[in-house]
């Protein structure tokens, strides 16, 4: 499959708790997610032909990187800030 072209992507937040989801300004490049899964290594003395076995291990669902041209009297990146200095969950 060709690549697609992702111009116009955006990066939303939920403004106020409630599904009020707003676009988070300046946004300039997205990467990911970086997906990955374990493998476990199961080998034992009578594995056959001396090869060394695996199963699936547990998924990572990895991460989603975002490049902001950050602008400190922007509003969404206002709230974001405040997204990072709050303690409550």
């Amino acid at each position: 499959m060709a690549g697609l072209d992702a111009k116009g992507t955006q990066l939303k937040r939920d403004s106020n708790g409630a599904g009020t989801f707003v676009a988070v300004a300046n946004i300039s490049d997205v990467s990911g997610p970086s997906r990955s899964r374990d493998a476990i290594e199961v080998t034992a003395h009578d594995s056959p032909d001396n090869y060394r076995e695996f199963v699936k291990g547990l998924k990572d669902g990895g991460e989603v990187e975002i490049t902001i041209n950050y602008d400190p009297g922007d509003v969404t990146h206002q709230a974001l800030d405040a997204d990072f200095e709050e303690d409550d969950l």
